[in-house]
């Protein structure tokens, strides 16, 4: 792993402490996702926590950090499709999983559950993602025995304010156990289902009014 990649190194250039420093990573394989394709003795300039350039053996200026990259590979940031990171943490940690809810009154079907307010920058997963090359990530409940796992959230991992897009996403649940839970068949769980539809498009045909200074509300008479 430490032969193949890079991305400890590309992630020391984006930590807080290093946004404000010019960072050249030089003579690696850089894998460049674009028209570009696969660059060998490849340069990758960072200007103010930002890629400016990545080009084939460009000249680095003398106000840029160097980074040697030779043998390794570089890639951009990879992304954490369905994780928990930020909820959870590693098993021998004390304290509360919040990527699982059980028996919560706020919601009969988990819709409601959102897990911007529960994510922690400082869990120790955050960093062990980064260095494997983790920038960023959709997090989730990961346990729940609702029929909706909530409301997801995107995160910067590693951050000091890691959230950047808050209730993003959400996760439905039709396995077999949803099916259970939702009266032991299919042909129950997707009545259901398009009964909370009909319901939230309802709900949001309601005429909305305007409050000085707040944001706009549903007005339910």
């Amino acid at each position: 792993m430490k032969k193949l990649m890079i991305a400890a190194l590309v992630s020391a250039a984006y930590c807080s402490s290093a946004l404000a420093a010019n960072i050249a990573i030089v003579g690696g394989k850089v894998y460049t996702q674009t028209e570009q394709g696969v660059i060998e003795n490849g340069t990758v300039l960072i200007k103010d926590g930002k890629i400016e350039q990545v080009s084939a053996n460009a000249e680095v200026p003398s106000d840029y950090e160097q980074v040697d990259a030779s043998g390794k590979v570089v890639t951009p940031g990879l992304v954490g499709a369905m994780t928990s990171l930020g909820l959870v943490e590693v098993a021998s940690w004390a304290g509360i999983n919040d990527a699982s809810v059980e028996n919560a009154r706020i919601s009969n079907t988990g819709a409601a559950f959102d897990v911007s307010y529960a994510i922690n920058p400082d869990s120790t997963l955050m960093d062990v993602s980064r260095i494997e090359g983790v920038t960023s990530a959709a997090t989730t409940l990961s346990y729940t025995d609702y029929l909706f796992h909530g409301q997801g959230s995107i995160i910067s991992v590693g951050a000091d304010a890691p959230l950047i897009k808050p209730r993003a996403f959400m996760v439905l649940d039709v396995s077999a156990n949803a099916a259970k839970e939702a009266g032991g068949s299919r042909s129950a769980l997707w009545v259901t289902l398009q009964q909370l539809f009909d319901e939230a498009k309802a709900i949001g045909n309601i005429p909305r009014r305007e409050i000085p200074g707040r944001a706009l509300t549903p007005a339910l008479i």
